[in-house]
């Protein structure tokens, strides 16, 4: 199958039995890993990316090259921005090809949050693409974007209603405990306030920060409205562990470390797809 939106891969992944996993990449070896790891689990994947890594690589040749390694796949990749704080990133990728963007504005007034997303919404959806959006702001630091704690704020469950109705946004990220970046303890979801969001929206949720959660953690968030997952930590870890080993090993090649770490990274994708397909069906016999 070819790139699809996030719409047309919640259908096939809730059919299939499970929410996605979206991972987010800072090299080459981490994509091929994600789409190898996808057509081994049998399940769809987001490859999702923030603009310095696709600054860096370029997002025409990002594209490109995700297009070129799922093309013949049996199972639907998405492909997204991550984290876009203004219109440039997303216009590049939208030219480039990339099948989902993430505009995140939850730094601005609400009134002028919905204002942005809005006009995001309008642009993307008339070339076939979904639009992912925050409420509410997760603390930590991931590759640019940087929330101290005392700035952190969850989502208020009226406003995502609001949100969602006049922005006509896909999915919407929320606020509910964790954090981007390494836990100092075990996670606390508010799981009363992400029932509530549930309970007042149509839309699939998005819980970002996820390296580090528990699984029984994540199988309530999924039974609370969660379709799509993130995961970026553990992926940089596994890279950078990799890579210490590889250069540590007597006698090594750079093409020792490149495989080493996208052996490592496409373990770490498997056993977080297995996670997810575990919890979404033991919620689904819970209930």
């Amino acid at each position: 199958m070819s790139l699809v939106n996030l719409t047309e891969a919640f259908k096939y992944a809730e059919n299939t039995g499970g929410a996605i996993g979206a991972f987010n990449v800072s090299s080459w070896e981490m994509i091929a890993a994600i789409a190898i790891a996808s057509e081994e689990a049998e399940f769809p994947v987001v490859i999702q990316a923030q603009w310095p890594f696709l600054k860096h690589a370029g997002p025409l040749r990002v594209a490109q090259y995700v297009s070129d390694i799922t093309k013949g796949a049996k199972i639907p990749t998405v492909l997204q921005l991550d984290h876009s704080k203004n219109w440039e990133p997303v216009m590049e990728c939208l030219r480039a090809g990339f099948t989902s963007v993430m505009i995140d504005a939850s730094h601005l007034p609400f009134a002028e949050n919905i204002k942005v997303v809005a006009e995001v919404v309008k642009v993307a959806h008339a070339m076939g693409v979904t639009v992912e959006s925050e409420l509410g702001k997760v603390a930590g630091r991931e590759d640019d974007v940087v929330v101290n704690e005392a700035d952190a704020t969850f989502t208020d469950p009226d406003e995502a209603a609001t949100f969602i109705q006049k922005t006509g946004i896909d999915a919407l990220a929320v606020s509910v405990g964790t954090v981007h970046g390494a836990y100092k303890g075990e996670p606390l979801l508010d799981f009363e306030r992400l029932g509530k969001i549930n309970d007042k929206v149509n839309i699939p949720l998005v819980l970002h920060g996820a390296s580090g959660v528990p699984e029984n953690a994540l199988q309530r968030a999924i039974g609370l409205g969660v379709l799509k997952v993130n995961f970026s930590t553990d992926l940089k870890d596994a890279w950078i562990l990799s890579m210490k080993k590889a250069v540590s090993t007597p006698g090594f090649e750079p093409l020792d470390c490149v495989k080493m770490s996208q052996d490592q990274i496409r373990q770490v994708v498997n056993s977080k797809i297995d996670i997810l397909r575990k919890a979404f069906k033991e919620e689904l016999n819970a209930n």
